[in-house]
């Protein structure tokens, strides 16, 4: 049965999942702006460390994978519009 309450529900949560999104969007740019950084400086390196994507991995908790997909675009960040 359709309850009324559900529309009521509805836009606050969509609202609450849209600024969270936004707020990662803005945390991922972030991450890849200061990889960038990072890459050029070459300031992942040191005792043990492997890569920068290795670096990342340890220093922010995302997987290897993820941190393989922030590096290379952050590598590539300059060939990007500018928003």
């Amino acid at each position: 049965m359709y309850d009324v309450r559900m529309i009521t529900a509805t836009p606050s949560i969509d609202d609450r999942v849209a600024d969270l999104a936004g707020a990662l969007n803005i945390a991922n740019a972030e991450l890849v702006a200061t990889m960038e950084t990072v890459l050029a400086d070459e300031t992942w390196s040191g005792p043990g460390v492997h890569s920068p994507t290795q670096t990342l991995a340890w220093t922010s908790g995302v997987s290897p994978e993820r941190a393989k997909d922030i590096v290379r675009v952050a590598s590539r960040r300059s060939e990007f519009p500018a928003v």
